[in-house]
């Protein structure tokens, strides 16, 4: 939800591969107008602070980061207590953007990053953002509600789509 923010601190000045990854968090606060009946306490508020985190890497880079925001993840949810977590694989939906090869290397970077790390996921075929593949972490409550929390989302269509570059070992100007 807060993807412009990172944008346009990433554009800020041009970046070499050396620079790469770069790690970006914010706390945001998200404003929504929900419908009659549609509050519930905690969960269907009318505002919340949202904890959001881009990285920007090459493409060599994505699976590491990817593992590692994983991990990062599931020991958070760790120190909390939840040790039954859930992991879904939503894949490319039928309205999307991109190409079917970007998509290809964003669902397996994912199948990889769950294979590294032993962890068996629930396919969501068709579910993914219109521009990537996303992990969902689906934890129970006390009595044994199931609540989507965390979320891990690779996209290599959002460098394209706002001009973001990076320049490479050979000197050349990349988006992806």
């Amino acid at each position: 939800m807060n993807c412009p923010g990172s944008v346009l601190l990433y554009q800020h000045d041009l970046k070499s591969y050396r620079d790469l990854p770069i790690r970006m968090s914010e706390f945001g606060k998200v404003h929504r107008y929900e419908p009659s009946g549609a509050l519930h306490g905690l969960l269907r508020v009318r505002h919340f602070t949202q904890d959001d985190a881009h990285i920007y890497c090459t493409p060599e880079q994505m699976l590491t980061e990817c593992i590692e925001a994983i991990k990062l993840t599931l020991d958070v949810y760790h120190q909390f207590g939840f040790e039954d977590i859930d992991v879904k694989l939503s894949t490319r939906p039928a309205h999307r953007i991109g190409s079917d090869d970007i998509w290809d290397l964003l669902e397996n970077t994912l199948i990889d990053a769950l294979k590294e790390l032993d962890i068996v996921a629930q396919i969501n075929e068709g579910e993914g953002a219109f521009y990537g593949p996303k992990l969902e972490f689906v934890m129970r409550d006390a009595i044994g509600r199931e609540w989507q929390c965390g979320t891990l989302q690779v996209d290599m269509n959002l460098p394209e789509r706002f001009d973001l570059h990076y320049i490479s070992e050979t000197g050349e100007k990349k988006d992806r």
